[in-house]
């Protein structure tokens, strides 16, 4: 069984959550540099640590569940992490690791690409000059 550590409790970290095979993977705990969510249980369970406190000599994966990563990414090699230890979930193909349910994130995507394209249609109105309403002033 693989043990696992999540990083990043921001807004997509519970899809990251969701999409773990609790058969296949162990998590050990969450990484987070907010020092409010340091002081509480994540998911009232896992303990949050902060990035300058990981060691990952029994932890098999890290996974990072922000979008937008770079600072973590810097933080990663300025700690010397093995990089084939880290997953950047919204980056990588995840469905080349089996304690992983890739199917959870493509989901995720294609309502977020359907949300995108609904909002898109219901504005074109106004967007093309065909809406015919009150003019606020």
């Amino acid at each position: 069984m693989k043990k696992v550590m999540i990083w990043g409790l921001g807004n997509y970290s519970d899809i990251v959550f969701e999409s773990l095979d609790t058969d296949k993977c162990e998590l050990a705990g969450a990484i987070d540099a907010d020092e409010e969510k340091q002081k509480q249980k994540w998911k009232n369970r896992y303990a949050v640590i902060s990035p300058d406190k990981i060691k990952t000599d029994n932890i098999d994966y890290i996974i990072v569940t922000v979008l937008h990563s770079e600072s973590i990414e810097r933080k990663i090699k300025e700690k010397g992490m093995e990089s084939e230890k880290v997953i950047y979930f919204w980056r990588q193909d995840v469905s080349k690791f089996d304690f992983i349910n890739a199917d959870k994130k493509k989901i995720f995507c294609l309502r977020r690409e359907l949300e995108k394209y609904k909002n898109r249609a219901e504005n074109a109105p106004y967007e093309f000059g065909e809406y015919r309403g009150p003019v606020i002033k």
